[in-house]
């Protein structure tokens, strides 16, 4: 375990070197469209890499023994532009409520998609598979500007409350925004013109944004949804999502699969606990239990999480 916390740990600095490196090429040296564009895709990466190898750890309790190393790894987010405050809750229902309609905030695409059953249809939901992956370019961006933002002001994540932030809470909150903006927009502002900026911003945040959506973050979801604990579990929830999809035929996705369980056991099952839910939430699982949509055993237990408790209901 020590090693893998060294290798955690070592990788991190790599990717905040990543990132630093990106960023000041496209400060201080790039200046031909090729060199913009592709320090560009550099610096979107490194943002995606720091959420997948920092931040999201940190906020599971998984980077390192010390609750205090956590905390202060996971304001990685804050850098970037997101809240770990806000996350933390938000990711925190999305394994509550996994898939469940009105209550997982990763499933809200509505207007625009439609991802689970019970979500009413419109009549482009049927061309989301294709006008989808032009909005996902502008998942970053959201976060950074709106969805913070109106969770804050609503004072609910889903159906389910949360404190707004208090203290230094609300500190790393409002610094970590004032941050991103002065390293982001108006120091290059200091040096660039205002087209300039605001093109390789959005470039920087599309790059961002596809990775973070198109990836394998999706199974690890369900590794955690489904509890599995081998491969050969795994496998029977992708073969009834895609028939005829095998280990023998998909290789990559199976080694891919082993990376998530092993992930799975490292870091999220030593943290993870259950609870009996509350009547609401006995409901929203029943509902999901008889569609089939999630596994039976959901229906009796709440996932819940070491680093927080689900908030007090009024």
């Amino acid at each position: 375990m020590r090693r893998a916390y060294r290798t955690l740990w070592a990788k991190s600095a790599l990717v905040m070197a990543w990132a630093v490196t990106s960023y000041l090429l496209l400060l201080l040296v790039v200046t031909t469209p090729a060199a913009v564009v592709t320090a560009s895709i550099s610096l979107g990466l490194a943002a995606a890499a720091i959420g997948f190898c920092v931040m999201h750890d940190a906020n599971h309790g998984g980077y390192s023994t010390s609750r205090s190393v956590n905390r202060v790894a996971a304001h990685s987010l804050d850098l970037i532009g997101g809240s770990s405050y806000v996350w933390s809750a938000k990711h925190l229902a999305h394994h509550t409520y996994t898939n469940v309609a009105d209550h997982d905030p990763d499933i809200d695409a509505l207007p625009f998609a439609r991802f689970e059953p019970t979500q009413r249809r419109r009549p482009w939901h049927r061309y989301q598979h294709l006008y989808m992956w032009f909005l996902y370019a502008f998942v970053t961006l959201r976060w950074q500007t709106f969805t913070d933002a109106t969770f804050l002001a609503r004072g609910s994540v889903g159906r389910s409350r949360f404190k707004r932030p208090r203290g230094w809470d609300l500190v790393g909150l409002v610094a970590g925004k004032a941050l991103f903006a002065t390293w982001a927009v108006a120091i290059p502002l200091l040096l660039h013109t205002p087209a300039h900026v605001l093109l390789v911003f959005l470039c920087v945040s599309a790059v961002a944004s596809l990775a973070l959506t198109v990836t394998f973050q999706l199974l690890l979801t369900l590794v955690s949804s489904s509890n599995a604990e081998n491969a050969e579990t795994l496998w029977g929830f992708i073969g009834r999502y895609r028939p005829g999809v095998t280990p023998q035929t998909h290789p990559k996705l199976d080694a891919m699969v082993g990376y998530a369980i092993n992930y799975y056991r490292d870091f999220v099952a030593p943290t993870k606990r259950f609870r009996e839910p509350i009547e609401t939430e006995r409901k929203a699982l029943s509902v999901k239990s008889h569609s089939s949509s999630v596994p039976s055993f959901l229906s009796g237990r709440v996932e819940s999480s070491k680093r927080a408790s689900m908030p007090k209901r009024s």
